[in-house]
Order: structure tokens, then sequence, then C-alpha cells
């Protein structure tokens, strides 16, 4: 896979002009079952291109596609009991999140917690001039491209390391990425960006001849390379993307971290910025209070001391 798909997308992701729209509505009804919908609307190509995945299992009730006035539709539902849901796992190449929830009862109250937790995808950390190019909406590709493609590199030579198939190949990973980074920060020119993304093989090969490294090397780093790029590629699709969260809690709702709420539904705004390092987590509690165990206990209790007082009369009277 060359180069230019690692390069390409990063540049093309920031001129286009396409969005979505995630809008995901969540009820948990008081008998713990969760129900979810996830509505996405916008760019055809953004939609489909995975940065945000639908659930895809046997429990999904509902999935639609439409178009309405060349904005593209998807909507899926889905219901559960569990009480974990992992949509997407933390190492997927699509954004992960996952949905928790507890239920605790106890003799005058049912108490509901949901939470919601998109994983951070650690850019500020591992891609500091790309965290501040998103951060900025800055275009100009020449400002971090070069130290993402070192990182990547990096990525792709410690997983060479870790592969039971090339232990026997001592790869001097500082002295490689140090020679990288030399090497990038040369480049200049979006001509000298073309060169190597229509070059890989060549680039990757120069790069690592003072080396003396093996012939399959620089094809093996290339192919370790590949998940980190898409990886990094879905991140940046999601720069267009903005989330909804609406969440209807039964019973009053005593706890949450929302943006706002409107009449009984919870709602969260946001983007981007909030996925690039750390988690973010939606996060809600509400309370069902059931004096019906309460009103039972008096009524057994009036009846009990009735009866007794009835005895008590009987005795005295007679």
């Amino acid at each position: 896979m060359r180069l230019r798909i690692l390069m390409l997308f990063i540049m093309v992701c920031f001129v286009s002009f396409g969005c979505v729209e995630n809008i995901i509505t969540i009820h948990l009804h008081p008998n713990g079952q969760t129900y979810f919908k996830f509505h996405s609307r916008g760019d055809s190509l953004d939609i489909f291109n995975d940065d945000f995945a639908h659930p895809k299992d046997s429990m999904i009730n509902i999935s639609t596609i439409s178009i309405d006035n060349d904005n593209w539709s998807r909507v899926t539902e889905i219901s559960f009991d569990d009480s974990t849901y992992v949509f997407s796992n933390q190492d997927s190449l699509p954004l992960g999140y996952k949905f928790d929830k507890r239920v605790i009862s106890s003799f005058l109250k049912t108490e509901y917690e949901l939470r919601l937790t998109f994983n951070g995808r650690m850019i500020k950390t591992e891609y500091p001039k790309l965290y501040s190019a998103l951060i900025s909406k800055s275009t100009d590709s020449l400002e971090w491209a070069p130290e993402a493609l070192t990182v990547i590199m990096k990525k792709g030579l410690e997983d060479l390391v870790q592969d039971s198939l090339m232990k026997n190949d001592v790869l001097p990973i500082d002295r490689l990425v140090n020679h990288m980074r030399n090497a990038v920060s040369r480049i200049k020119t979006m001509d000298q960006l073309d060169h190597i993304q229509n070059n890989k093989t060549a680039f990757l090969s120069e790069l690592l001849r003072p080396f003396k490294v093996k012939d399959h090397i620089p094809y093996a780093l290339e192919k370790s390379m590949k998940p980190h790029e898409e990886r990094l590629r879905k991140t940046i699709d999601l720069s267009d993307d903005t989330f909804i969260i609406k969440v209807l809690m039964p019973g009053q709702t005593f706890y949450s971290n929302a943006n706002t709420m409107l009449n009984d539904t919870l709602i969260w705004d946001f983007g981007i910025e909030s996925l690039l390092q750390t988690d973010y987590e939606i996060m809600a509690r509400s309370v069902i209070y059931d004096m019906t165990p309460l009103k039972k206990y008096i009524m057994v209790f009036l009846i009990f001391f009735s009866l007794l007082f009835f005895l008590f009369l009987r005795k005295n009277i007679g």
C-alpha cells in the first residue's frame, strides 16, 4: 500500500465539504432493557467510510438507508438486556465506544446508572502537530504530515520487533526513527511529498540502506505501517463529524454530565475536539421510588394493631 494513501487521505479530508451528523438516542426502560437508535445523515461517502460504525450483529432490530435531497440517511435500531455492550472495541480502526449500565434495587427505590464511553484517539500525545492542526482547522499538511509519517514508521518498527517472525532481525528503532525524522524534516514543498507518495518502496529502501537491513525489511515495514495509517485516516475522517446524544432515563434524573436538558431528555453535543485525546464519557443517574412495600408494611401493622386492640377491648369488656 503506497504512502500516497496515507498522505492523500490526510490532505483530502481537510478540503472535503462532506460532513455527517450522528444522532444517538438511548432509552433506558424501568425493566432494565436498553433501546438504541443510531441516525447518521449527511454526505454519502462520509457515512460509509466507517470512521464511526453502527452496530452490526444479530440483535439489530432495524437497519435502513435512504436519500433525501442528496443527503444520505442511515438508521440502525437495537435493543438489549445486557449490562455491558461493546459496540466497537478500543483498538479498532473506527471510533471505539462501549455502553455500561447498572440497576440497583433496594427497599423503597431502584437506581439506574448509564455510561457511554467513546475511546480517545490519543492524537495530542502521539501526533501533537496534527492535533494543533485539527484544533485550529489548518489545511497546511506540510506543518504536520512529516511528523505523522515519522510516528507511523516508529509504530510499524515497534510492531516488527514484536513479530515472532522478525525476532532474528535486530532493528535499532531509536536510530532509525531519528534518521527518519531528519529525512522528513527536509520536506518543504508539496512536490517533495508527492515524490514520496509515488515512490514508497524506493523511499523506505533508501532510508534504511545505511543500516544494512535485510532486503525484506522495507516491504515488512510497509505492511506493518498500514493499520496505523488506516487508524489515523479514520481519525481525521471524524474531523467533520458531529455527535448528538439524547438519553431518556427512567424515573427522576438526579445526576448527569449532560450539556443541556430538554424536558426529560438529556442531551450531549460534541465533535472531534472531545475525542482527540482521552476518553469522552456520557453519564447519567436516575431513581424510581416505590412506596408499595412501605404501604404493605403499614397495612400489616394497622391490621395487627387493630386486631390487638380488638382483643384488648373484648377482654376488658368481657
